[in-house]
C-alpha cells in the first residue's frame, strides 16, 4: 500500500486539492514543518503534527509536504506525513 502510494505521488497522481496552505508555527519566515520535512528529520515532524500542524501543508514554494519529502528521498518523514 505504502509502495503504491509513493508510487502515485512520485508519478503526480491524485494529490492536488487535498493539500492547502495552513499555518504553522514559523522561524525566520519559514515553518518548523517546512525546514524538518526538507532536513529529513522525522522526529521533529513527529513533534509539529502532535502541535497540531497539519501534514497538508506546502513548502515556501507552493509544493505539497509529502511531494517535498519524496523529491529528497526522505521515506521516513515520508510515512510520518502520511499517517499524520
Amino acid at each position: 500500500m505504502l509502495r503504491r502510494t509513493l508510487i502515485a505521488v512520485m508519478t503526480g497522481g491524485p494529490v492536488g486539492a487535498a493539500f492547502a496552505q495552513v499555518g504553522g508555527t514559523e522561524l525566520f519566515g519559514e515553518k518548523q514543518i517546512v525546514r524538518a520535512v526538507q532536513e529529513g528529520d522525522d522526529e521533529k515532524v513527529r513533534a509539529a503534527l502532535l502541535r497540531r500542524e497539519s501534514p497538508n501543508q506546502t513548502a515556501n514554494n507552493g509544493v505539497p509536504l509529502l511531494i517535498v519529502a519524496v523529491q529528497a528521498g526522505h521515506v521516513a518523514v515520508f510515512e510520518v506525513l502520511l499517517k499524520g
